[in-house]
C-alpha cells in the first residue's frame, strides 16, 4: 500500500495590518509498519520519546498537554545543546523526521503529559 501517510498544517498570522498565512498538505509512503500512539509524562530530566521499537522515526507530532508548564524538544540525551523545540502549554509541533535514533524531551518546572504519535519511516 502507498501513501499510508498523510499530514496537513496551516499557519496565519495578523499585526498591525500584516499578514501571512501558509498551508503544506502531503502524503508519504512508510517502507516499515510500525507506528505510535500515547501519551507520556515527561520529568524535569530528559528522557526518550517512546516511539516503540522503531528504528527509523519517518513522521513525528508532540503535543505538550500541561496546562502551566513548557516542554523542550531536542536530539541530545540532555536536551541542552541539541534543543529544537520549546513547546508551550496546548502547543504542538509535526516534523517529517526520517531520521534513526531517540527523540528526547524535558519539562521546565514539573512533570508534563506530551502526546506522542510516530510513524516509521
Amino acid at each position: 500500500m502507498a501513501k499510508e501517510v498523510s499530514v496537513s498544517i496551516s499557519i496565519s498570522a495578523q499585526k498591525n495590518g500584516a499578514g501571512m498565512s501558509a498551508t503544506v498538505s502531503s502524503t508519504a509512503d512508510m517502507t516499515g509498519n510500525k507506528l505510535i500512539g500515547n501519551v507520556q509524562s515527561i520529568g524535569t530530566t530528559a528522557e526518550a520519546l517512546n516511539v516503540g521499537d522503531m528504528a527509523t522515526i519517518g513522521q513525528l507530532f508532540v503535543k505538550n498537554l500541561d496546562a502551566t508548564n513548557f516542554v523542550e524538544i531536542g536530539t541530545d540525551s540532555t536536551v541542552t545543546t541539541g534543543a529544537f523545540a520549546k513547546l508551550l502549554p496546548g502547543e504542538g509541533m509535526y516534523i517529517p523526521a526520517r531520521r534513526a535514533g531517540p527523540y528526547y524531551a524535558k519539562a521546565n518546572t514539573a512533570s508534563c503529559d506530551v502526546q506522542v504519535g510516530a510513524a516509521e519511516a
